[in-house]
């Protein structure tokens, strides 16, 4: 290589991780489970919405991550959501099974429902869309609450749908309702 072209791809790189730097330092810090930088509910409702999160995730081992902003700055709503699950490890490292719903309020309001790969196979594009869609009268009629609710709500349902148990001793475990073993029956 020519000194010109080693100098180019030195350049291309440190600018490439310049801006990848600046796209990561965009991203909110969060803890479990619930994170209203936007300031759209209250402390009751943060404080059901973190319950609510924690026995699922003591139930199902998934993790939910519940984000609100004022902007993604400029970002598609989808990747700030994988970005935040990416950078603040939402899920189980060895089972990548976090899942982040985001949203925004600012110029790009609306939501996004990011999941890991260890639930993408059951919680695809189709059911997130679906819930989403079913969500968004919530949000437009400003009850954020309620709409946060219902999406965590109804990502249990599914998580809960799809697992399986851990061995067989579940064949003889009694049934309550909606034919879930009482283990891992949902949260509602």
């Amino acid at each position: 290589m020519e000194m010109k072209q080693i100098k180019y791809v030195l350049i291309m790189l440190l600018l490439f991780s310049s801006i990848t730097f600046i796209c990561a330092s965009n991203i909110p810090r969060i803890e479990p489970y619930v994170n209203d930088f936007a300031g759209l509910l209250n402390s009751q409702e943060i404080t059901q919405l973190n319950l609510v999160a924690d026995a699922i995730e003591k139930n199902t081992t998934y993790e939910i991550a519940i984000v609100t902003v004022q902007s993604t700055g400029g970002q598609d709503r989808l990747e700030y959501a994988n970005m935040i699950g990416d950078e603040n490890g939402v899920g189980k490292k060895d089972a990548d099974n976090g899942i982040v719903v985001l949203w925004s309020v600012g110029d790009d309001q609306g939501g996004a429902i990011a999941t890991g790969r260890g639930s993408e196979s059951f919680v695809t594009d189709a059911v997130t869309g679906r819930i989403g869609r079913a969500s968004r009268s919530y949000f437009d009629k400003g009850e954020y609450y309620n709409g946060m609710n219902y999406i965590v709500t109804e990502l249990d349902k599914v998580i809960v749908m799809h697992q399986t148990p851990v061995n067989n001793s579940d064949a003889g475990t009694p049934v309550d309702i909606g034919g879930l073993p009482k283990d891992r029956k949902s949260v509602v």
